[in-house]
């Protein structure tokens, strides 16, 4: 999945696009949330450590459950937003709050810097749109009615493959259906030689780690490398954390350049929508 920039380096994104300084920052973040919860959302994306949330290019809900429409304004200002096809198109008219009076400053902004919170229950795959005095910013917001498959891209971070999913873009009660290991793991002989694939008859292949929240950690198995496996005898929910560790390979190092991404593709559904 694509990611976003992050928006709050609000000195770099400060383009006065001919007309005004009243840009808008938006994000259609999974749940419903208040003014000050969409700020806080806005100063956690960064992350922490090295392993950043999995954030896509859209938000992905279950039916019937609700979306926020979170947006910031750093210089102030009011906007018009409006979601298409759902809500007949225009959502509201929102002047928000000021982020002085949740006291919350942020880099580059002025002490007019508005953040605000529209809720709503999107019916289909729908696209909002929140216009400020002088910009538009548009995000896409997906339901998840039937099962589908996505991608996702892990890097290496303390000898496994691992990625964390941002619950603030998909919905917590998404579940994991199957998921497919797609990319060869690679490895160098010990003895020196060319870089070769990693053991690709080893069985398990691989072995995963999903954590929840605060239970345990799950640990499965991947068995073959390209096929569709279920996990943990039930469908396990797609949050929190995935981590992925190669199985023994004899005589070979394995490649753990964190530049490399290796994908796996699974397939999501929400409760009452298996098929």
């Amino acid at each position: 999945m694509k990611s976003r920039k992050h928006w709050l380096a609000l000195g770099a994104s400060f383009v006065l696009n001919g007309c005004c300084d009243k840009v808008v920052e938006v994000r259609v973040y999974s749940g419903s949330l208040s003014a000050a919860d969409c700020a806080a959302a806005y100063l956690g994306e960064s992350g922490v450590g090295s392993v950043k949330p999995e954030v896509p290019p859209y938000t992905l809900d279950c039916p019937g459950n609700p979306v926020t429409v979170c947006w910031l304004t750093p210089k102030g200002g009011e906007v018009d937003i409006t979601v298409s096809p759902d809500q007949d198109g225009v959502l509201a008219h929102d002047a928000g709050v000021l982020l002085s009076s949740l006291g919350i400053s942020i880099p580059g902004g002025s002490s007019d810097a508005r953040v605000g919170a529209q809720a709503f229950v999107p019916l289909k795959n729908s696209h909002v749109a929140v216009k400020s005095e002088c910009q538009t910013r548009t995000e896409e917001v997906q339901v998840l009615d039937h099962p589908s498959e996505y991608q996702f891209f892990t890097h290496f971070f303390g000898g496994d493959l691992r990625y964390n999913i941002d619950t603030n873009y998909f919905d917590p009660d998404i579940l994991v259906q199957y998921v497919t290991a797609k990319d060869p793991l690679r490895g160098t002989p010990r003895d020196g030689g060319p870089e070769q694939d990693w053991c690709p008859t080893a069985q398990p292949y691989l072995t995963v780690t999903h954590v929840t929240g605060t239970s345990p950690p799950k640990v499965d198995s991947i068995l073959k490398l390209g096929e569709k496996q279920k996990l943990f005898g039930s469908p396990p929910p797609l949050a929190d954390s995935w981590s992925y560790g190669a199985q023994p390979c004899p005589n070979l190092v394995l490649d753990q350049d964190v530049a490399n991404s290796y994908e796996f593709d699974m397939t999501l559904f929400c409760p009452g929508h298996e098929q």
